[in-house]
């Protein structure tokens, strides 16, 4: 299995956007997951290009306060998404293999990078994701 986490820093430089789709192709990822978007929403062509071709499923996470923006995408042919948890500093994707049935969760955690929060994100990660 090859995939990608990245803290991009926002996607709104073209290179990254070549990055992405050079690194998808070159690789045959299985999934990529993204932090720090800096962005609301994705459209399907702005999606195509990160993915290279491949059909992919993407769910992503708006902004909350000045952290938690991410992107989370699957290769479908590879894949079957059963379930998507959205928490709060994460996304959870349950997802079971189309070749072999095992059911496992790919799990992408992003937040709060202020000293003053980073307790209350412990906490509530830890407490949350199982």
């Amino acid at each position: 299995m090859k995939g990608l986490f990245w803290n991009c820093r926002g996607l709104r430089d073209l290179a990254k956007h070549t990055f992405l789709h050079d690194v998808a192709e070159d690789n045959r990822l299985d999934f990529i997951a993204l932090s720090e978007t800096n962005r609301n929403s994705f459209s399907t062509q702005y999606l195509e290009i990160f993915c290279a071709g491949a059909d992919y499923v993407w769910h992503w996470r708006c902004p909350r306060g000045m952290s938690g923006e991410m992107l989370m995408g699957i290769n479908q042919e590879y894949f079957e998404l059963e379930n998507i948890v959205d928490g709060e500093y994460y996304i959870k994707f349950v997802l079971r293999n189309k070749l072999d049935g095992f059911r496992w969760a790919l799990l992408s955690v992003y937040g709060a990078a202020q000293e003053e929060h980073k307790q209350i994100f412990f906490v509530r990660v830890s407490t949350s994701m199982y």
